[in-house]
C-alpha cells in the first residue's frame, strides 16, 4: 500500500549495490528510514534526497524496509551548502536530533524547529544565538531541559553520548 511521506532528509548513504539508505525527519513518524534506487538514469529524483531538503515521497512498506517509488523536493536549502559555516551548524543540528530521537518517535515540534531553523539560516542570521535557542528547544522538545546552571552544550553532550 503506497502512502506519502512528507519530512527533511538527514542523510543519505549507499547501501547494498544498487540503493540507497535515505534518513527522514517527519512530523508523524519522527525518524525514518527508507530505501531508493542509487542515482542513475532512471531515477531521476535522486537529486531531491539531499541533506536539507524538505521532501514529499511516495513510499510502501515492504517486509523488511520502507522503500521510496519517487519524490519531490518541496523547499530546498541549497544556500547552505554555499557557506561553510551554515552547512557545518545544519549538520551539528542534524546529529542532535539523530542522537536525541529514537527511530519512530513522532515529535511534531522537533520537525517544526528544524523547518524553522533552516528557513532562519537562510536569512544569514548570528549563529551563535541561533545555536544557544536551537539546542535549548531541541532540548526542550525531548524533555531534557531544565537545567540553567549548565550551558546547552553540556547538557546535549551528556543526553547524547
Amino acid at each position: 500500500m503506497n502512502q506519502t511521506l512528507t519530512g527533511i532528509v538527514l542523510r543519505h548513504k549507499p547501501l547494498f549495490e544498487s540503493k540507497w539508505q535515505i534518513m527522514l525527519l517527519t512530523p508523524s513518524q519522527g525518524r525514518v528510514y527508507a530505501l531508493s534506487r542509487s542515482p542513475s538514469k532512471k531515477n531521476p529524483f535522486q537529486g531531491h534526497l539531499e541533506p536539507s531538503n524538505r521532501v514529499e515521497l511516495s513510499v510502501f512498506q515492504g517486509k523488511t524496509f520502507t522503500y521510496i517509488n519517487h519524490g519531490q523536493a518541496i523547499e530546498t536549502f541549497s544556500s547552505l551548502r554555499t557557506n561553510y559555516s551554515h552547512f557545518e551548524f545544519t549538520m551539528h543540528v542534524f546529529n542532535l536530533i539523530i542522537r536525541s530521537t529514537m527511530i519512530q518517535q513522532p515529535s511534531p515540534e522537533l520537525y517544526e524547529l528544524l523547518l524553522s531553523t533552516l528557513r532562519k539560516l537562510k536569512e544569514s542570521p548570528n549563529l551563535t544565538e541561533l545555536r544557544q535557542t536551537v539546542e535549548r528547544d531541541i532540548l526542550t522538545c525531548e524533555g531534557l531541559g531544565g537545567n540553567e546552571c549548565e550551558s546547552y552544550s553540556d547538557q546535549l553532550k551528556r543526553y547524547t553520548n
